[in-house]
């Protein structure tokens, strides 16, 4: 889990992770470090996810975001790593924002988005999809068109 190191008032506030056999760990002290990677300086946690996989086929994972943005308008993407057996996104907009737009990369599987209202949306996809799936939301100040 991680942010442009930039985005210094972004933060996880935990990690949730549940298996299919009932067992729960939540980690909400998150340490993150500076890294490098494609797209340039980021701040990096990480969660060892191997003890709990040992009796798994499959981790159901929880991440409790906090994205700042720092202009009247911000593109949140969110993209699986790895495949993946789905995901559920939910986004609820705070201090007069409101979700312009979304676009969702999905290939050969089923996804929904329940946009609840101008402040909230779901999206979820329940079948196993490829690493680089997933969306693209665009939350913005509300402004209205000029007549022209």
């Amino acid at each position: 889990m991680g942010f442009l190191s930039s985005d210094e008032h972004s933060t996880c506030k935990r990690i949730v992770v549940n298996t299919h056999h009932g067992k729960r760990w939540v980690y909400d002290e998150l340490e993150f470090k500076f890294t490098t990677i494609d797209a340039g300086e980021v701040r990096l946690a990480t969660v060892d996810l191997s003890e709990h996989a040992k009796s798994c086929s499959h981790l159901d994972i929880t991440l409790d975001m906090l994205e700042a943005g720092t202009d009247h308008w911000i593109m949140l993407p969110f993209a699986t790593l790895m495949p993946t057996d789905g995901f559920k996104h939910h986004l609820r907009c705070d201090d007069g924002l409101e979700i312009s737009e979304f676009h969702t990369f999905v290939y050969g599987a089923q996804f929904y988005a329940d946009r609840i209202s101008n402040k909230e949306l779901v999206i979820s996809c329940n079948e196993w999809i490829n690493e680089g799936a997933g969306i693209s939301v665009l939350v913005s100040l509300p402004h209205k068109m000029m007549a022209s």
